[in-house]
């Protein structure tokens, strides 16, 4: 190899003292189908073959070395063993090269073939991290059957890399030094085609270009390779191509009991830990699931002894690797009309924005007609949603606390229910909300709104009571001044003593302040609020008592 390096400086730099500098990194990426490796070549520099530029190795790298700058380079490149410049298959111009620029010089593409030839592929690059404290990364396609892809970090950033053709290089990458595990995609397809281990926790402060070499097809057999710029070649560790992931929510109830029946559930005959004993209303976390496979899930009363305890039987047909998805038992056993049965959507463990929280619903009440979700200013959160259907997709908002108005579809006048949804907590974060129970009057399991995280936390969203008993309790309620530019005054009139909490919420639903009043006895009560520097625009006020709440206009002006 050292060798090789000199005669690759012999031939390239061409130096004559005094002449500016360049900096080049060649690297041989092809490939001889049907063979393990890639044509050995002899490389031709202006007409003249060095002894020491003979045989080059396929998958071979130089580090970087110092090439005259301003002056025409022309390269030739014949199969070795050669006898003259006139067996060269290919020749190239590399231009005049500027100075103290780096690049890095790929040779890919298959000899003779007319969709991919053989060819130089360069680009300027870098010998060390614009960052010392990161990793740069230049990454370059060179699997000449390979389709366009896309690569994700897995747990660390989708499309890191998205739509990348054969023949181009990325823009540097600067990562942090960690190890990576890297998953390859045709471009736009959910399905992971191939897994790498990326070791860069070592190399802080470097710079390494990662090319894809080999054939999907056939021989030499397709990788990743890193190339460090002193020319040192690592070949990346294949990994397993990662499974689905899986969240399963027990939302099946029991009618005339407060709860559902505890099940055991059955996948492709085994009984995970995890899907032993669920109860009503429970959640797994997102599980590994195998991909590529048929998956059966049976599902049986717990406590079970094996998989012919099932009392229902479903196939989610071959789940894609690396996709996520939520599946919701619900309906009830022996129901003709809403029978028992598993419900699958494409589920989602982060938030597509960070910086939002991704909500999804799924009605699973039973006796509940299709609804409408709607925030408080009216506009639609979810729409047409009937039981046993998610929304359509996911639905990202900020975080905050939220007011959401359950309609029928058909009549968003009519406000059947009320909920408090507080999602400031789950920034990045994701959450299933689904209606559960039964909607009858006096028919339990109570009809509800709960939420499941993406790590298998549930728990019921807060009904705000809308009943006519507050008139009795509150005789006045207003506040002073409005518009008002920070400080108001509240005015309460209270018959009975009880808890008042007060809310402002702007025009979307959401709840920006809290001002818990804390027991108040009867009689007047007066409290000013600082409404803190929320901007101008039209506001709601919300009083909230055991017996139920009502809400004041507040404009705050500049």
């Amino acid at each position: 190899m050292k060798k090789y390096f000199l005669s690759i400086l012999a031939l390239l730099c061409l130096s004559i003292a005094g002449y500016s500098q360049a900096r080049v990194q060649i690297i041989h990426n092809s490939p001889t189908p049907s063979t393990d490796s890639g044509p050995t070549v002899d490389i031709y520099v202006n007409g003249a073959l060095l002894p020491e530029l003979t045989a080059v190795p396929f998958r071979a790298a130089t580090p970087y070395l110092d090439v005259t700058a301003g002056v025409d380079i022309e390269v030739g490149v014949a199969v070795s063993p050669s006898t003259s410049v006139l067996d060269t298959i290919a020749n190239f111009s590399l231009g005049q090269l500027v100075n103290s620029q780096a690049y890095t010089v790929i040779a890919a593409g298959i000899v003779g073939n007319d969709d991919t030839p053989f060819n130089l592929f360069v680009a300027p690059s870098q010998e060390a991290a614009a960052d010392p404290a990161q990793v740069d990364v230049l990454v370059f396609h060179g699997s000449t059957d390979a389709p366009n892809v896309d690569v994700d970090a897995r747990g660390v950033a989708n499309n890191l890399i998205s739509d990348l053709p054969f023949g181009q290089f990325t823009d540097y990458l600067n990562l942090v030094p960690d190890d990576y595990t890297l998953d390859v995609r045709a471009a736009g397809d959910p399905n992971v085609v191939a897994s790498f281990t990326a070791p860069l926790s070592g190399l802080t402060g470097g710079a390494a270009t990662v090319f894809a070499s080999g054939l999907l097809g056939d021989t030499p057999g397709f990788g990743l390779f890193a190339v460090l710029a002193d020319g040192t070649v690592l070949e990346l560790p294949s990994v397993a191509t990662p499974p689905a992931r899986v969240q399963v929510i027990h939302n099946s109830p029991t009618p005339g009991t407060v709860s559902g029946p505890t099940v055991d559930i059955y996948v492709n005959g085994a009984l995970l830990p995890e899907l032993t004993a669920v109860p009503f209303r429970a959640a797994t976390p997102y599980l590994d699931v195998t991909a590529g496979v048929d998956i059966e899930v049976g599902v049986a009363v717990s406590p079970s002894t094996s998989v012919l305890d099932t009392i229902a039987n479903f196939s989610l047909g071959q789940l894609i690797n690396s996709q996520a998805y939520t599946v919701i038992a619900a309906g009830i056993v022996g129901n003709d009309d809403t029978p028992f049965n598993l419900y699958a959507a494409l589920g989602r463990e982060v938030a597509a924005d960070p910086a939002q929280v991704d909500l999804r619903l799924f009605h699973g009440s039973p006796d509940a007609p299709e609804v409408d979700v709607l925030l408080t200013d009216g506009s639609i959160l979810f729409d047409n949603v009937a039981f046993g259907n998610f929304s359509m997709d996911f639905v990202g908002v900020p975080p905050g606390s939220y007011d959401l108005d359950i309609t029928p579809s058909n009549d968003n006048a009519t406000v059947v229910r009320s909920y408090n949804a507080d999602v400031s907590s789950l920034t990045g974060g994701t959450a299933v909300v689904f209606a559960t129970g039964l909607f009858t009057d006096d028919t339990s399991p109570a009809f509800g709104v709960w939420v499941a995280l993406a790590d298998g936390t549930t728990f019921p969203l807060s009904e705000i009571v809308s009943t006519n008993q507050l008139q009795d309790v509150l005789t006045t309620y207003s506040t002073f001044p409005n518009p008002t530019d920070r400080y108001t005054t509240v005015d309460l009139v209270l018959e009975e003593a009880g808890l008042v909490n007060l809310s402002l919420i702007d025009m979307s639903g959401r709840v920006l302040k809290n001002y818990n009043l804390g027991q108040l006895t009867s009689g007047a009560f007066r409290q000013q609020i600082d409404l803190g520097d929320q901007p101008a625009g039209l506001y709601h006020l919300r009083l909230e008592m055991a017996a139920g709440q009502a809400t004041r206009p507040l404009l705050i002006v500049d």
